[in-house]
């Protein structure tokens, strides 16, 4: 068995007291209490090691100053909750006063019913002291209880390691008086029972998101424990592998966590396996190992569905990839459409570039449009990566002969009027990744020949975003460097009569882009903007330079559009670059062939990869603030997955319980996707990474900072209403320091004041910084930090 060594011993302090045994909780410093550690979780209720009592006095005046054995023995190696029940009364004794001519003091706290944790009052008369002795010798000092009340009925501590429990109850409140005529009277009988039990606590374990994969998926880690949130990783992640045949080993993906103090990791399983962290330091003190479930690694599947596998020649159909789990989105790599064998060979397809997970195209029966025309079945094939497994599903797809009279103009079932769709047509097609090109020849049943296309493609899309620039700053002290923008390659293409457009017949492509309103949580963006119609920056490494980012074609050549000729294979090439903020664009190519404008849009992404909601992890014991009109309620909660355990350890020690239940107010994190977050002035425009501390929130751009409320609330829950938020102002030059404010209401309940410390010894377990913002003499938040 590994302990943390002590770095603190408690000194015995003597006050009303007949005896006091000196008192040693074992703590490390600093090491907070977090409320919720000390109550299991169904179903980890774990195995009851017995109970024994505690003695009872027979009035106010009897202390138990020796330990006495419970019968309790803890095992060794397991966490044990150690509880304490139920609670002594006191009952004044009317010959008290008869015997001293005095009213019957009232105890502390004008209480008559006293729990375990003892009277508030120095040195906590009548607390019942539980330690962990041997079977022949008392402890050396007794369990830290929590919570501290006179009033709680149960109280609770953590410990482990083999021994058997000892119970003494050394302090009591003195009140007596003796006399001839009365004799000794104390002046409280004292009347109950309390129980001392042990209960194991369910091991540490590491949870993952899934428990079947497909060799090269990517598995998500964290170590749990139902009891406590004080966890810290001392010598990392180690995989083991099952035995063979089905065992194998995995990668730990680089950068994801996975090392010393990593809370998450990432893993690529090759085999069937498990997790498992050797050292795991709980609450500061002991030492357990978390092992995951078995991760099955499973065959790939890939799966091709199809709208309809019988449709009208000219139709448009749809054939959609998926895995057989449904667990992801698939990028197919590439569509392959194979007519069948009939004469003439069809039938034929509009191509599908790859990239998504969607097909459209249209459908052409190639036999005449007469009695001798007949039906022909064609082939789809998506080829796709699930993981590091190549798959290949295909579905086929019967289209009838074509309609005297409309070859290539065939409406597709279930059309209605008499508009005819023509392969010539010039279209836009507006979709994820690289989007199809029209490259169809009509053959047989009339029409002519076509191939006038355009063909953007971007190696970027929404689920390969480009990560937006951060800029540098310096947050509670920590230096946050610059990190300069992700860049993607802009290829188009140009075909006139299905071919590259000629060098001595070269064409003019225009590549523009606009911001998409209302991506990336930005609500106050309301319609597309152009990048030639954003704001110019006026300081930092992009000064001059638009927000939402740029198209490169050259040092020094940084353009909001780039307009130029196609070169001899009828290509033009450039690179976006992304800008500060968050969201979705699309890039629009354009050009003009035969008289006619062709035009293709993709829609591409900027964000910090991996953010999660912290909303949805953190479902109870906080009052979620912070939405507007600019940045919806929601939108703002979205951090780095690492800082989920800090934040749940944060909102459990901050809860306060008594008569009125009190929570922490957690305000803005991040954005959706990262990048920019501006709060100031409202309504906001457009973001501004240098604004400075007037417009808020410059450094929520990663995922790694959050601002929580100076004060507690009475209420958990959204927030978005403001009906239940308390504001806080903090002056350090002021008394008190913290002012609590309901609306207009003054609020005098100090109990709502959040300590500093306590919130600065809490962080700091999750490596993080806690300050008050904007500044220790007008400040109206705390701004927590995650280096």
């Amino acid at each position: 068995m590994k302990l943390a060594r002590p770095l603190a011993f408690l000194t015995c302090a003597i006050a009303l007291v007949t005896a006091y045994a000196c008192q040693d909780d074992g703590a490390v410093a600093p090491r907070p209490w977090i409320g919720a550690d000390l109550d299991p979780v169904f179903p980890d209720s774990g195995a009851a090691l017995g109970s024994g009592g505690a003695p009872t006095p027979v009035d106010n005046e009897q202390a138990f100053t020796s330990y006495q054995k419970t019968g309790v023995t803890l095992p060794s190696g397991v966490a044990i909750r150690v509880s304490a029940t139920a609670k002594l009364t006191f009952t004044p004794n009317s010959r008290f006063t008869e015997c001293s001519g005095l009213a019957v003091p009232a105890l502390p706290g004008n209480v008559t019913q006293v729990g375990p944790a003892g009277l508030d009052y120095p040195n906590r008369p009548y607390q019942v002291n539980v330690g962990v002795g041997t079977a022949t010798s008392p402890p050396g000092g007794a369990l830290a209880w929590q919570p501290l009340s006179a009033t709680a009925d149960s109280v609770g501590a953590i410990t482990f390691g083999a021994g058997v429990l000892w119970v003494s109850r050394p302090v009591v409140y003195h009140s007596s008086c003796n006399s001839q005529q009365t004799g000794y009277q104390p002046a409280y009988t004292v009347s109950g029972a309390q129980t001392i039990s042990a209960t194991v606590l369910p091991p540490p374990v590491i949870v993952v998101d899934r428990t079947t994969v497909v060799n090269g998926d990517t598995v998500t880690a964290h170590p749990t424990a139902s009891w406590t949130s004080n966890i810290i990783v001392r010598y990392g992640w180690e995989w083991v592998a099952d035995p063979a045949p089905t065992g194998g080993s995995a990668t730990f993906v680089p950068g994801s966590g996975c090392g010393l103090r990593d809370l998450t990791c990432r893993v690529v399983p090759h085999g069937d396996g498990h997790l498992r962290m050797p050292d795991l330091l709980m609450l500061g003190r002991f030492y357990q190992t978390a092992v995951s479930p078995t991760i099955h690694v499973a065959p790939a599947r890939l799966v091709l569905v199809v709208d309809s596998s019988h449709v009208a020649s000219g139709s448009q159909v749809k054939f959609t990839a998926r895995r057989g789990d449904g667990q992801q989105t698939v990028q197919v790599q590439s569509w392959v459409w194979t007519p069948g064998s009939t004469s003439p060979v069809g039938p034929l397809a509009v191509d599908c570039a790859g990239g998504d997970s969607l097909c459209v195209t249209v459908l052409q029966n190639t036999s005449p449009a007469d009695s001798t025309g007949v039906a022909q079945t064609g082939t789809m094939m998506a080829m796709a990566y699930l993981g590091t497994a190549a798959e290949s599903a295909s579905v086929a797809v019967t289209v009838d002969r074509p309609v005297a009279g409309g070859g290539c103009s065939s409406p597709a079932i279930g059309s209605s009027g008499s508009a005819t769709r023509t392969a010539s047509a010039t279209r836009t097609v507006s979709k994820v990744g690289t989007p199809p090109r029209l490259s169809l020849s009509c053959v047989g049943g009339g029409g002519g020949s076509t191939g006038d296309t355009i063909h953007l493609s971007i190696d970027r899309d929404t689920l390969n975003p480009l990560y937006p620039r951060i800029r540098f700053d310096v947050v509670n002290g920590d230096t946050v460097y610059d990190r300069p923008p992700d860049t993607a390659n802009v290829q188009v293409t140009v075909y006139r009569d299905g071919h590259p457009v000629s060098a001595d017949a070269p064409s003019t492509v225009t590549i523009r882009a606009e911001w998409l309103p209302g991506t990336g949580g930005h609500a106050h963006i309301a319609k597309p903007v152009g990048f030639q119609d954003a704001p110019r920056l006026t300081t930092g490494p992009e000064s001059g330079y638009g927000l939402l980012g740029y198209f490169f074609t050259a040092p020094n050549q940084k353009k909001n559009a780039v307009a130029t000729q196609t070169n001899s294979n009828g290509l033009v090439t450039t690179k976006l670059v992304a800008g500060y903020v968050g969201g979705r664009a699309s890039v629009i190519a354009t050009a003009a062939v035969n008289g006619k404008v062709l035009a293709e849009t993709v829609f591409v992404a900027y964000a910090v990869p991996g953010l999660v909601k912290l909303q949805d992890s953190i479902t109870a014991d906080v009052y979620w603030i912070g939405g507007t009109n600019d940045h919806h309620q929601g939108d703002n909660f979205y951090v780095q997955p690492r800082l989920v355990a800090g934040m749940t350890a944060i909102a459990e020690s901050l809860k306060k319980t008594g008569s009125t239940t009190l929570y922490a107010q957690y305000n803005d994190a991040s954005l959706p996707n990262g990048g920019t977050f501006t709060v100031k002035p409202a309504p906001v425009t457009f973001e501004n990474p240098y604004i400075g501390t007037g417009g808020g929130h410059v450094s929520h751009d990663r995922g790694l900072d959050m601002d929580i409320g100076l004060c507690l609330t009475d209420t958990p829950g959204d927030g978005g209403n403001w009906v239940h938020r308390v504001e806080g102002r903090y002056d350090q030059y002021a008394n008190p320091q913290t002012q609590c404010m309901l609306g207009s209401q003054l609020l005098t309940d100090t109990a709502r004041v959040i300590s500093h410390d306590r919130l600065t010894n809490v962080a700091g377990f999750f490596s993080a910084i806690a300050r008050v913002h904007p500044d220790t003499s007008n400040g109206n938040h705390f701004h927590i930090h995650f280096r």
